[in-house]
């Protein structure tokens, strides 16, 4: 997969932007929707700050809509959230896990854009399904990946439109140090030898949460659009996408085969994205996992507009990208390791 590729072909049809950062993205759909008058945006209750706050910051109502057993926007949630407002609105489903909306909820989707709102697909831990696939959403207006979710790039992210919709296409080139720039990739993670995993915290794993916690910082800073930076370009030109949506795949086939039977109910075995499970103990699992330098991919924190009754507080998100520095072999080994920790928890 390259940048052109990705570009071109992730985009088709209609139009598509690389851009710095999800958030950029985002902030160039919401105002999108400002300019046609849609002044409410309606999200689902599962998610993180990032989603939702270049809509924030354009001024937009944010409205919370509740989540399915797969973390997906409930489709009656939808409908009732619809009907208590007046005016077309914008709708922001995220394919959370790579899973992609019921058909009942494509069906107030539909009937969304017919009342003339728009409808977003946040595709980012979606983007190696629809790499392999080489398919496109149709229920939607737009679809947003953030690429630093699941690619291994530190920055980066790619907007597509179908035909009519406008946006901002001129990039302000990256400054001296933009996000992709600064960032440690995860493959700064040290190379964990077999047989040694138990160490209870890897060395260079604070380096590496200090790294991202500083990529966060940059992030927050960096709202204006510009193009990815000379790294990521770099890095895509010479990505081969659908081998690496193999591998993701059978990572998260070995690891939801480890976890078979255990306590903890598995949403999306076998998607080229993060395994997510629903156990009570997650935030204990969480914490041990950690201990042993297994960091979630979905460090998402309740935001304090989202009434936590919305909140789903039993969701553990388990990483299964290839980690650079480690064959096949190893990496099960350690995928397995991990359904081990987990597995005691029962």
């Amino acid at each position: 997969m390259t940048i052109d590729w990705a570009v071109s072909g992730w985009g088709r049809p209609g139009s598509a932007l690389a851009v710095g950062s999800g958030r950029q993205g985002l902030g160039l759909l919401a105002r999108w929707c400002r300019s046609t008058g849609i002044s409410t945006v309606l999200a689902p209750a599962f998610c993180c700050t990032t989603m939702i706050t270049p809509f924030w910051l354009e001024g937009m109502s944010v409205r919370f809509v509740a989540v399915d057993e797969r973390l997906v926007m409930d489709a009656d949630s939808l409908r009732t959230a619809r009907a208590g407002h007046d005016g077309p609105v914008a709708v922001l489903v995220a394919r959370t896990g790579g899973s992609g909306p019921s058909p009942r909820l494509r069906a107030e989707l539909a009937a969304t854009r017919r009342d003339g709102g728009l409808v977003i697909d946040d595709a980012t831990h979606a983007i190696l399904a629809d790499t392999a696939s080489g398919a496109r959403p149709s229920w939607c207006d737009a679809s947003l990946a953030s690429l630093r979710k699941l690619l291994p790039v530190a920055d980066g992210a790619l907007v597509h439109v179908r035909d009519g919709i406008g946006l901002e296409s001129d990039l302000a080139v990256p400054g001296q140090n933009p996000p992709g720039e600064v960032l440690a990739l995860r493959g700064d993670l040290p190379v964990l030898a077999r047989g040694e995993p138990q160490r209870p915290f890897p060395s260079g794993a604070g380096r590496y949460l200090d790294a991202l916690a500083r990529a966060e910082a940059h992030f927050d800073e960096s709202l204006s659009p510009t193009a990815p930076s000379t790294v990521t370009r770099r890095v895509l030109g010479d990505l081969d996408g659908d081998a690496l949506a193999r591998r993701t795949a059978q990572n998260a086939h070995v690891l939801a085969g480890a976890l078979s039977g255990s306590g903890a109910r598995m949403i999306n075995p076998g998607v080229p994205g993060p395994l997510l499970l629903r156990t009570t103990r997650a935030p204990a699992i969480d914490a041990e996992l950690a201990a042993h330098g297994i960091f979630s991919p979905m460090d998402w924190t309740r935001p304090g507009a989202v009434d936590a009754a919305l909140w789903p507080g039993d969701v553990l998100a388990l990483d299964t990208r290839p980690i650079a520095g480690l064959d096949d072999a190893a990496m099960h080994d350690w995928l397995r390791f991990t359904a081990e920790i987990i597995r005691k928890w029962d």
